[in-house]
């Protein structure tokens, strides 16, 4: 019977850090995603909803964002590669989704 008591309590405590975990990756992956936003909408200048080239190589002037990218491992003198990478739908802009869409996947969260 104490083996049985023991056992039960090792499998809800495992259960309970899954759980957790799970919660935890949750959270940090809707920080994220709270943070590329919060840089998109900084950086959308005449309030399109829609990044040109021109308003990302403002971006990439920023020391925040260059060094969210090098943490990234990504060199923002790539920048016009980078901004065709985000570009999924090939019009020449870049718009809050596919933005948010493409850090994630950089980052192999998505």
């Amino acid at each position: 019977v104490l083996t049985g008591i023991f056992v039960d309590a090792a499998i809800q405590a495992s259960a309970s850090d899954r759980d957790n975990m799970i919660q935890s990756q949750i959270e940090e992956r809707n920080s994220l995603i709270n943070m590329i936003r919060g840089v998109f909408i900084s950086f959308d200048e005449d309030g399109s909803g829609k990044v040109s080239e021109d308003e990302f190589h403002e971006m990439l002037k920023n020391s925040e964002m260059v060094a969210y990218l090098g943490a990234m491992g990504i060199d923002p003198s790539e920048a016009s590669g980078l901004f065709r990478l985000l570009d999924d739908d090939g019009s020449g802009v870049v718009d809050i989704e596919e933005f948010i869409t493409g850090f994630l996947r950089l980052k192999g969260q998505a």
